[in-house]
């Protein structure tokens, strides 16, 4: 009887003592989050509360400090102190401190942070769900799929800083990319792509507008426009400086645009170009003139067309950042996915294609409506959770450059857009790194690298939050 006592007793002591350790390590867990986060938002709250609104407003600045006359204390952002100087030219400025991207706002390195999670966001979730469907409802067992598997665990455990050497040896410097000029010398493959083959309006053939008497140089295209006695007349010459052909302005029928409209567009181009010295002007890559007179002479003169396709890369880009932060979530995403679908029951299945319902229709209609939420929460924690990756972004494309993304594009139509996600563009993690590893620390600098750190803390919490409620949402739709 004794026994049987003791023997319970140890029962109920061993499941006090389990109880106890679970719940610490879970009190442990809550008490670190707290800590973390109680220190952030004490250190970032006022300075939100001073900045207000601007501070995700306004772009990085130089941050100035400094004392008066007065032995009074101000700090000012460059244009700040640019109108202090000028209102007070006499002032004395004792103790001046300079810091760069610590005044301001953080306004380029959120929308430059919103674009790549959103480029990430798009290729991790459409190739990651598409790759476990596969996985879990298409592939027999085997060994390439054991291999797959294996793949997949072990590149989930490849560091960060490796992806960023992958994204930039891949996506910057080999990835097959379409120009509508010559190929960079860098590229040792490229091939013209036949006219047939897209359309004409999306080609280029890079030429330039001079206006002068004697053949242009060998290696660039030009159309070099005389004034003759009957009107115009335009010499097209190819990269070698041989004529291609030569026009006559009463050969051809200009209605629209006008003739006017071509004269006034060249007019433009030649002050221009006389401004700064025709070897200069260039050297530079073609003004925003010189696209619309060549938009309007290219039906006329009918130019020859081309695109090429030549393993460039992006360089350093917007999309090569992506595309990097994409391939580091993409384990996490096949995972998550692969285990949400083994939960649907398997009478599910067996249920729709007794009916008569097809392998696809059965996925389609059964499995991922009862699988979404637990995939689409997972994968957007793991998607948050690279977000915050610096060393990818590094090296492929986050500069610290203040401007954004979208201002002084030079491109037009599909090219418009092309040009734009290869622009390089700001982060909120490369900045706060800046911020803390690149500037030598001081009370000018913390400010701002508190209130960064408080704003992409709670900016990824209300993703993460917003993910969580809107599975608890679908999951009450579905009836299981």
């Amino acid at each position: 009887m004794d026994s049987k006592f003791e023997r319970k007793k140890g029962r109920v002591s061993a499941e006090l003592i389990a109880t106890l350790i679970l719940r610490g390590a879970t009190y442990l867990v809550i008490l670190s989050f707290l800590l973390i986060m109680g220190r952030i938002v004490v250190r970032g709250a006022p300075v939100l509360a001073k900045e207000g609104i601007s501070f995700l407003t306004e772009r990085p600045k130089i941050l100035f400090g400094f004392y008066d006359e007065n032995e009074k204390y101000h700090r000012l952002s460059s244009q700040e102190f640019r109108e202090y100087q000028k209102e007070n030219p006499n002032g004395i400025i004792l103790s001046k401190q300079s810091a760069n991207y610590s005044g301001g706002g953080i306004k380029s390195p959120l929308i430059g942070t919103l674009f790549l999670v959103l480029i990430c966001i798009v290729l991790a979730m459409s190739t990651g769900i598409a790759a476990a469907v596969y996985l879990s409802e298409y592939s027999k067992r085997g060994p390439f799929i054991k291999v797959v598997r294996l793949a997949i665990i072990n590149l989930a455990g490849v560091p960060s800083i490796v992806f960023g050497l992958f994204g930039l040896a891949f996506f910057c410097y080999f990835f097959p990319v379409i120009t509508k000029s010559a190929p960079a010398e860098r590229s040792a493959k490229a091939w013209e792509i036949p006219t047939w083959m897209y359309p004409s309006n999306f080609a280029d053939e890079g030429y330039r507008i001079d206006m002068a008497d004697t053949p242009p140089d060998s290696g660039s295209r030009k159309i070099i426009v005389h004034k003759a006695d009957d009107g115009l007349e335009f010499s097209v010459f190819n990269a070698r400086g041989a004529i291609v052909k030569r026009v006559k302005q009463y050969e051809i029928d200009a209605t629209k645009p006008t003739w006017v409209d071509i004269e006034n567009d060249l007019a433009t181009i030649k002050s221009m170009r006389d401004s700064q010295s025709p070897e200069v002007f260039y050297q530079s890559s073609r003004t925003v003139e010189e696209e619309a007179l060549i938009s309007k002479l290219r039906p006329l003169l009918k130019l020859k067309r081309r695109l090429w396709l030549s393993f460039q890369g992006w360089e350093p880009s917007m999309i090569a950042a992506g595309c990097t932060l994409a391939c580091m979530v993409l384990p996490i995403v096949i995972t998550a996915c692969e285990e949400s679908l083994r939960a649907v029951p398997q009478g599910f299945r067996d249920a729709a294609l007794s009916l008569g319902a097809t392998q696809w229709q059965t996925v389609r209609k059964s499995v991922l409506p009862y699988a979404l939420p637990g995939m689409l929460t997972a994968s957007v924690l793991g998607i948050l959770r690279v977000a915050g990756e610096t060393a990818p972004i590094m090296y492929t494309g986050a500069f610290a450059t203040g401007n954004l993304p979208w201002v002084g594009l030079r491109e037009e139509g599909v090219w418009k857009v092309g040009e734009f996600f290869q622009r390089g563009c700001e982060a909120m993690p490369y900045h706060i790194y800046i911020l803390s590893a690149k500037i030598p620390q001081s009370d000018l600098v913390r400010p701002m690298q508190d209130g960064a750190v408080l704003v992409f803390m709670l900016i990824v919490m209300a993703l993460a939050t917003t993910s969580v409620i809107l599975r608890m949402r679908i999951r009450k739709k579905l009836k299981w």
